[in-house]
């Protein structure tokens, strides 16, 4: 992560992208358009089930 901040900064981003990509995933779904989406190397591990919201059921 760039930029700066203290821990509690870095934590809050950390759960805003949790929540992105697990809680609102079918925000990130476009009829008609394939998409690729480039998720923190983190956030499987934060987020265990987060493949079964995709196409595939897996992150790469």
């Amino acid at each position: 992560m760039h930029g700066v901040g203290d821990s509690k900064d870095v934590n809050e981003v950390f759960k805003s992208a949790e929540t992105l990509f697990a809680s609102h995933a079918e925000k990130l779904r476009f009829t008609g358009l394939n998409t690729v989406y480039t998720v923190p190397t983190y956030l499987p591990a934060l987020a265990g089930g987060l493949g079964a919201y995709y196409a595939g059921g897996r992150i790469y």
